[in-house]
């Protein structure tokens, strides 16, 4: 009898050490970093470049180009990941323009209208501004933010406007930062806006190189503590970036990043006051930053006209280590979901993903 019940507690024993086992091999699982999983084909068209992708779980959307010119921007879809892509924008040329805007259920862009599709292409409507070409008089869109389903908000060189009702209604709610320029024209300190919610966001004022802050949406707006060593209108105009959402992010009411080559700055109180993180975003390099999370940060810069590098940071901006890419691949563009899960297009059709942040056991 005694010997049955030392076998049956040996087996039990194995037992539990083999569970603790399999849940160490879980808990250790190695982190592979980025991975090639394969070239990238553009149904019907294979003189495309793609060079700005946007991610909504798993539908895909792309910017791309013709050779190499890429003023002129075509439309794109994936629905397995990023490996074939679909042109989605075909018979509306007017919608092909640098300052475009991809959510979920709308393409838009701005410009001397505001153009936009909510079903990929098939109709399009517009919102249209009385501005003259040739005189350069008039109003114009400068950005644009969907905050939520119901509301949207446009900047134009008249104010900003409230957008709701399905983009049918459009109400004029602050023109404070408007002024006539020398040439009797009406013209907008206030370069682009990036809010949270329908409360909290920012205002980048170009004129006195300022970053403004509201919280109760744009009834109030309050100067925040912020200065540059470059003056703010040099800093877009000689940077890479052209998309002003590439220069903020909004993480709640009380902390937020921007950046531009001057450096990397957050605030932890609405901008009472700001830290400068680091100096590595320098003029001409730095491409385009994303912020995951207080403490990950992931950024692109060129160091030659042709070849970037991304770099990561896991203590919130103060130090970044440059990530390690399969067969010294050249990214065009990258984004994560998470900490975690990440997608990048290569110079040369591919497809990376990294599910460990792009981090890599040694």
């Amino acid at each position: 009898m005694k010997k049955y019940i030392i076998v049956l507690l040996a087996l039990l024993i194995f037992s539990c050490d083999e569970d603790n086992i399999v849940k160490d091999d879980r808990i250790k699982t190695k982190k592979e970093g980025w991975v090639n999983v394969g070239e990238y084909d553009i149904i019907d068209e294979s003189d495309v470049t793609l060079d700005r992708i946007y991610i909504f779980d798993d539908v895909f959307y792309a910017t791309g180009y013709y050779g190499i010119f890429e003023g002129f921007k075509q439309y794109y879809k994936s629905t397995d990941f990023g490996l074939t892509w679909n042109e989605i924008i075909q018979t509306h040329n007017t919608i092909r323009a640098p300052n475009y805007y991809f959510y979920r259920d709308l393409i838009l862009k701005v410009g001397q209208n505001v153009v936009w599709t909510n079903d990929e292409g098939s109709n399009y409507y517009s919102k249209e501004f009385d501005y003259d070409m040739n005189t350069r008089q008039g109003e114009y869109s400068i950005c644009f933010q969907k905050i939520n389903k119901d509301l949207s908000l446009l900047l134009t060189n008249y104010g900003i406007y409230k957008v709701e009702n399905n983009l049918q209604k459009w109400t004029l709610i602050d023109s404070s930062f408007v002024y006539l320029n020398k040439n009797n024209s009406k013209q907008n300190e206030i370069a682009f806006i990036q809010f949270f919610d329908d409360k909290v966001g920012y205002l980048a004022n170009v004129k006195d190189s300022t970053i403004y802050y509201t919280n109760d949406g744009l009834k109030t707006i309050k100067k925040t503590n912020i200065s540059f060593s470059r003056h703010f209108e040099e800093s877009f105009f000689y940077s890479q970036v052209t998309d002003f959402r590439d220069y903020f992010k909004i993480l709640n009411e009380k902390i937020a990043y921007f950046w531009n080559d001057d450096g990397i700055y957050k605030t932890i109180n609405s901008g009472e006051t700001w830290t400068k993180l680091n100096e590595i975003v320098n003029i001409l390099v730095f491409s385009k930053i994303q912020v995951v999370s207080e403490d990950i940060i992931y950024l692109q810069r060129y160091v030659t006209q042709t070849n970037s590098e991304l770099l990561a940071s896991t203590d919130g901006g103060l130090s970044f280590r440059k990530q390690e890419l399969p067969d010294s691949i050249k990214i065009k563009d990258f984004h994560f979901l998470d900490k975690n899960t990440g997608w990048a297009i290569g110079s040369n059709r591919e497809i990376l993903k990294t599910t460990s942040g792009g981090f890599k056991d040694n």
